[in-house]
C-alpha cells in the first residue's frame, strides 16, 4: 500500500506537468473548473502504473466525493483499498481556474487541502490562472496563509507568465455539413453504449466522466477533435444574443423559460457539450466572460457558450429522477433543432440512455 501510495503522488505531480503544458499550448481548451479536472483525470489514468492499479483494484477515482468525516467536496478523490479490504480516501485534489477576484474561494480551497492533509490524506491544490501574475498567487498564498513554500505543500500553479498569445497548435476550424454528421452518429453510438451498463458510480460527476473518457477513445471522434472541428466542455451555460440583453435559460416557477441575464451567475448549465470550435463563436464565449467579469477580464473561466455552438447535449442523473433534466432538454432542442440531446440516468442499478425528439 506504501508503494502504491508512493506511484500515485508521483504520478500526481507528474500529470499536473503535462496538464499545465496541454493548458498552454492550447488557449481555448479548458474554460471551466470542471474541464480541467477531467482532463487532469484522463491522462492520470492513461500512466501504465496508474493503469495497472486501477485494473487490480487498488485505487479509484472519484469527483465531487466526499471523504468519510468531512462535510466538504473534494474536486476529485483518489481512494486505496487498504489491508482490511476496505476503500479509504487516500488522496484529494483541488483546482482553480482563478485567483483575481475570488481570492476567499481560493483560501478555502487551500485550507480544506491542509485540513485534510492533517488527517493523513495527501492534498494538492492545482491553480490555473491566464490573469493573474505568479507574484499574485505567492502573495496570496503568503500572505494569508504564510505558506511561504508552496511547492512543498503541494501548491501548483499556471500563471499569466505561461500564458502564450496564439490560439494553441489545434487550429479553429468549422465542421462542414457532412463531418457535423458524421460527429452526430458517433456521438449516438457512444451515448448508446451506456444503455445497460452496470458501472460503479459515486456521483453524477463519476457518470459524466465516463462518457468524457469514451469519446476521447474513439477513434472517430478524437479525428474531429485533433483537427480542431470540435469540443468537449462541462458544465457551460447555454446563451443567445439579444439586442437589449443575453437571454439564459431559468428555473421560473418549475418551468424553464428563456428570459433575460440580470446576475452573471444566471442560467442553468448543462452537464456534458460537445461544442463547435469556430472563432466567430468562441469571440462570443470571451466576450460575455469579459461582460460578465464587470467588462474586464479578471481570470480564464468561461462559463457560458453561445447556443449555436452546441452540438450535442448531454443531462446525467444517478437515478430515475430526469423530469426536470427532459424539460431542460425540450427547450434546448426547441431553439436548437440542429443539435442533438440525451439523457444518461440509472434505473435499478442500470443505466439507460434516452435520446430526445421534437414532437411533430
Amino acid at each position: 500500500m506504501n508503494n502504491a501510495k508512493t506511484i500515485v503522488a508521483e504520478s500526481i505531480i507528474e500529470t499536473f506537468k503535462s496538464l499545465k503544458n496541454d493548458y498552454i499550448e492550447d488557449k481555448f481548451k479548458y474554460f471551466s473548473e470542471t474541464d480541467a479536472v477531467f482532463a487532469f483525470a484522463w491522462i492520470f489514468k492513461r500512466q501504465k502504473q496508474i493503469n495497472e492499479l486501477i485494473n487490480n483494484g487498488i485505487i479509484d477515482i472519484h469527483f465531487e466525493f466526499r471523504p468519510t468525516g468531512y462535510s466538504t467536496q473534494a474536486d476529485l478523490v483518489i481512494r486505496m483499498m487498504n489491508e482490511n479490504g476496505k476503500w479509504v480516501s487516500s488522496s484529494i485534489i483541488e483546482f482553480k481556474i482563478r485567483v483575481d477576484g475570488n481570492k476567499d474561494r481560493m483560501l478555502l480551497d487551500i485550507r480544506k487541502t491542509k485540513e485534510l492533509s492533517s488527517d493523513g490524506l495527501t492534498s494538492f491544490l492545482f491553480i490555473f490562472d491566464r490573469c493573474a501574475s505568479e507574484r499574485q498567487i505567492l502573495d496570496i498564498i503568503n500572505q494569508e496563509l504564510g505558506i511561504n513554500d508552496p511547492v512543498r505543500n503541494n501548491i501548483l500553479w499556471v500563471s499569466r507568465e505561461h500564458q502564450k498569445n496564439e490560439p494553441g497548435r489545434r487550429e479553429l476550424t468549422f465542421p462542414d455539413k457532412d463531418e457535423l454528421a458524421e460527429i452526430k452518429k458517433v456521438s449516438e453510438d457512444i451515448l448508446k453504449s451506456f444503455h445497460g451498463w452496470q458501472g460503479n458510480t459515486l456521483s453524477e460527476a463519476d457518470i459524466v466522466f465516463e462518457i468524457y473518457s469514451r469519446f476521447l477513445e474513439h477513434d472517430i471522434f478524437m479525428k474531429f477533435y485533433n483537427l480542431g472541428k470540435v469540443d468537449i466542455h462541462l458544465e457551460l451555460r447555454p446563451f443567445q444574443k439579444n439586442a437589449e440583453q443575453d437571454l439564459v435559460i431559468k428555473d421560473d416557477s418549475a418551468q424553464y423559460a428563456w428570459m433575460p441575464q440580470r446576475l452573471k451567475n444566471e442560467g442553468i448549465r448543462v452537464d456534458f457539450t460537445i461544442t463547435r470550435r469556430d472563432e466567430f463563436l468562441i469571440n462570443q464565449a470571451l466576450k460575455k466572460a469579459t461582460k460578465d467579469q464587470g467588462n474586464k477580464m479578471k481570470y480564464w473561466r468561461i462559463l457560458s457558450n453561445p447556443l449555436e455552438s452546441n452540438i450535442i447535449f448531454v443531462e446525467v442523473k444517478n437515478d430515475r429522477n430526469i423530469k426536470k433534466d427532459k424539460a431542460k432538454l425540450e427547450i434546448l432542442k426547441k431553439h436548437l433543432p440542429e443539435s442533438e440531446t440525451f439523457q444518461i440516468y440509472k434505473e435499478s442499478g442500470i443505466f439507460r440512455c434516452l435520446k430526445h425528439l421534437i414532437d411533430k
